[in-house]
C-alpha cells in the first residue's frame, strides 16, 4: 500500500528521463498523494524483457486511486499522466490527471480487462484515454479540453466507453476509433461540466454541472480491497 505518497521531478527533461512510478508487480495499492513533474509518466505499470519484449513480471490487480497526477511528459521521449500497461485487471478511478505533456491516461500494452473511472482528466496534450488493449471499461469519466476524447487503437476489441461527459476536446467530442473491432460506445454526454475554478484546479462540480447524476452504477467494483490488504500483509510475515 502506497498511501499519500508524492513523488516529483525525478530525472532530467534533457539527456535522461525518470517516472514519479514505475511500477513491476501485482496487488498493489497507490491511494492518494500528488505526482507530478516528472519527464516521463507521473506513473506507470508495465514490465518488458530487454530482449523478447514480453513481460517479465506478473501486474496484474493493481489499484490507483484518488491521486493527483500532473504536469508530467515534456521529457526526452513521450510521456503524460498514467499508464496501466502490462497487466490484467488493473484499475485507475477517482484520480484528477491534467496538465500533462502528453496523454492523460493509457490502458495499453496487451494488458486486459483495465477499468478507468471516476476520473477527471483535463487538459493533457494527447488523448485524454487511450486504450491500446482490450475488454477494458471506461466510465464515469469527465474528460475536458485535451487535444482529443477518447482514441482507441491497434485492433483491440470489447472495451466499453460508457456515461463520459465530453468537454471542448480538441479532435471533437467523441471517440476516435481506430481498432476495427467491436467496441461499446453509448450514453456519453458532451456538455461543459462546470468546474468550481478551474484555473485554480478546484475541479470540484458547481451545484448547476449537467453531469452531476449522469453516471451509471459500476459492477466492475468488485475487488476486494481489504482482502488485498489482508493478503499482503500475510506475504510480510
Amino acid at each position: 500500500l502506497f498511501l499519500n505518497s508524492n513523488s516529483h521531478n525525478n530525472g532530467r527533461r534533457v539527456g535522461g528521463g525518470g517516472h514519479g512510478m514505475y511500477m513491476m508487480g501485482h496487488d498493489n495499492i497507490l491511494d492518494g498523494g500528488s505526482w507530478y513533474n516528472n519527464p516521463y509518466y507521473g506513473i506507470q505499470i508495465y514490465s518488458s524483457d530487454s530482449v523478447t519484449g514480453v513481460p517479465s513480471t506478473i501486474e496484474d490487480d493493481n489499484i490507483v486511486r484518488n491521486a493527483r497526477i500532473f504536469g508530467n511528459g515534456a521529457g526526452p521521449t513521450t510521456g503524460g499522466g498514467l499508464v496501466l500497461g502490462t497487466g490484467h485487471r488493473n484499475m485507475a478511478y477517482n484520480n484528477l490527471v491534467y496538465d500533462n505533456d502528453g496523454l492523460g491516461i493509457s490502458s495499453c500494452c496487451g494488458g486486459t480487462n483495465s477499468v478507468i473511472a471516476n476520473n477527471i482528466i483535463d487538459n493533457n496534450r494527447g488523448s485524454g484515454v487511450e486504450t491500446q488493449s482490450g475488454i477494458s471499461s471506461i466510465k464515469n469519466n469527465i474528460i475536458s479540453n485535451n487535444d482529443a476524447a477518447v482514441t482507441l487503437w491497434y485492433g483491440y476489441g470489447g472495451n466499453k466507453i460508457q456515461y463520459n461527459d465530453f468537454s471542448e476536446n480538441g479532435q471533437g467530442n467523441t471517440v476516435i476509433d481506430n481498432a476495427g473491432k467491436i467496441n461499446t460506445i453509448s450514453n456519453n454526454l458532451v456538455s461543459t461540466p462546470l468546474y468550481v475554478d478551474r484555473a485554480a484546479k478546484n475541479f470540484k462540480l458547481q451545484s448547476t454541472s449537467p453531469t452531476i447524476d449522469k453516471g451509471t452504477t459500476m459492477t466492475e467494483f468488485n475487488v476486494d480491497v481489504d482482502s488485498i490488504k489482508l493478503a499482503l500483509e500475510e506475504r510480510k510475515k
